[in-house]
């Protein structure tokens, strides 16, 4: 049978391959279904419609988060204009928590309820065969009369070592997928996986949309099938950088699962470089050193605010002092950092707010994400904003992860988010800092060496001529005499002539 697959582009993130989709896709394949993908991050309208006609797939499955859904909605008309008799299925988050936002709506048949793999392979059986769906464990339906029928939730996949990999080689634009990056240190190509499943924690802003998606209980693949999915995306794909996207992958008690898979990656004389998230208060300086020396370069931390009064209200369950330690083990063991922000809480003042501010330029991370604070339907924020009659943006066109509007009534001036957004950005490092420290100088250049390396030459040459750093200047002319480019070269002479150290080239050696 042949499946399309939609992963749409309106307001979702450039970078990374859509692995819910790819593993849909995957678990399709391997029960003999024709699977297309159509990543209209990177792929035309007209690709989609063409994909349509000349496939005339029966069922078409489309992946949704809170902030994409307005646009699947338009994806889903077009679908059905062109193949009214096709399946049409929505699958993800928002789908998970906001069944009748797609139900309601004339064009949608199907909403996966919950983790997909298992109920998206009975459904195609079942559209195959002709067969009822009144017994799919984890799907609602509409029936011919129109009625939404919501059927058990669905089962989770207990063995993840079971699933195939998610099926990247259906991606039409993988290669440069692989090629965007999702902050300045990634080397390329890059990529994040998942290697576990579920979360144990209740930070009000996320759950329970994960618990209801994924499950409190933590599901880990075995460490061999991590190894051979890393082993999978260096000889297939060239991946030189992998970020493990699970919330707790550095936590201290995942300690000797890191050491079996990193055993084997060491063992094959594999060359990784990878990097993880960690709870302020969940891992060790013993934890982080041992990372360190296998492999990860880069932490990132979820800390949210420097208000205790805002992380209880986030039911973080973490204190200032715990994002102190963290981020000092990591600069004690010269581990970059990456820092995760939010301003706009309904309970938080300016005066509370500049405690994030300060707590940053405290801890120095080397790179902060920083949103403003978006209320998601399904989660505890959401509820609690309705029933304490706090206004809220409630019209999904409006919402998003730019810093364009303010979602929620709260303390804060949007001029003042503004300000305190600035301020931020100012405590992470300059360029300046970047050359003194040889982590950091070494993370910069092996950027720039990348860039080059995929001719982006643009790039390069605004990274080079943003920096007065000689030390990086000198492992750049060694570079380049081996690897020359006149873009590049030109770039290079103009930087040594605003250089305040004179250095010598000869261009005989290019």
């Amino acid at each position: 049978m042949n499946i399309v697959l939609v992963y749409p582009s309106k307001r979702a993130p450039k970078f990374g391959v859509p692995l819910g989709v790819a593993s849909i896709a995957a678990v399709l394949r391997r029960e003999n279904h024709n699977i297309f993908i159509a990543d209209l991050r990177y792929e035309s309208e007209s690709y989609l419609t063409s994909l349509l006609k000349t496939k005339n797939p029966e069922m078409v499955g489309i992946y949704s988060s809170t902030e994409t859904a307005p646009g699947v909605l338009d994806i889903g008309k077009e679908v059905k204009a062109l193949l009214p008799n096709t399946c049409l299925v929505v699958g993800g988050p928002h789908a998970t928590v906001a069944h009748d936002y797609f139900l309601k709506d004339e064009n949608f048949d199907v909403v996966i309820d919950g983790e997909g793999e298992i109920a998206i392979v009975e459904l195609a059986d079942a559209i195959e065969k002709n067969k009822p769906l009144k017994k799919i464990r984890g799907i609602l339906w509409k029936d011919k009369s129109g009625k939404i029928i919501k059927n058990e939730h669905g089962l989770y996949v207990e063995d993840l070592d079971t699933l195939p990999f998610p099926a990247y080689d259906l991606f039409p634009s993988i290669k440069e997928t692989l090629k965007t990056p999702s902050n300045w240190m990634n080397l390329l190509p890059f990529t994040h996986v998942y290697a576990a499943r579920g979360c144990p924690f209740h930070c009000t802003f996320c759950q329970p949309t994960l618990f209801s998606t994924f499950g409190k209980k933590i599901r880990k693949m075995s460490a061999p099938k991590v190894f051979e999915l890393i082993k999978y995306l260096k000889d297939d794909y060239k991946v030189k950088e992998i970020f493990f996207e699970d919330d707790l992958l550095l936590n201290r008690s995942w300690k000797s699962w890191i050491y079996e898979w990193t055993n084997l990656v060491k063992k094959d004389r594999m060359d990784l470089r990878w990097w993880g998230q960690s709870r302020a208060n969940s891992s060790t300086h013993e934890m982080l050193e041992f990372a360190k020396k296998r492999g990860c370069y880069l932490v990132m931390a979820g800390i949210e605010t420097g208000s205790p009064e805002v992380l209880k209200f986030y039911d973080k369950r973490i204190t200032p002092d715990n994002i102190r330690n963290l981020f000092s083990m990591c600069k004690k063991l010269d581990l970059l950092t990456i820092a995760e922000i939010i301003f706009g809480a309904p309970v938080e003042t300016y005066a509370e707010a500049k405690k994030t501010v300060n707590l940053m330029k405290e801890v120095k991370p080397d790179s902060i994400s920083i949103c403003i604070l978006t209320p998601y339907p399904g989660t505890h924020l959401y509820e609690w904003l309705k029933d304490n009659n706090v206004r809220f943006e409630q019209n999904l066109e409006k919402v998003d992860r730019s810093y364009q509007t303010k979602r929620i009534e709260s303390p804060l001036t949007l001029d003042q988010i503004y300000s305190l957004i600035q301020e931020t950005r100012i405590a992470e490092p300059s360029l300046k800092y970047i050359s003194t420290r040889k982590y950091y100088r070494d993370a910069y250049f092996k950027k720039i060496q990348n860039l080059i390396e995929n001719k982006e030459y643009n790039k390069a040459n605004h990274l080079l001529l943003a920096t007065a750093s000689a030390p990086i200047k000198k492992q750049l002319v060694k570079y380049y005499y081996k690897n020359p480019d006149s873009t590049v070269l030109n770039a290079f002479k103009r930087l040594l002539s605003h250089d305040s150290v004179p250095m010598q080239y000869n261009e005989t050696n290019t």
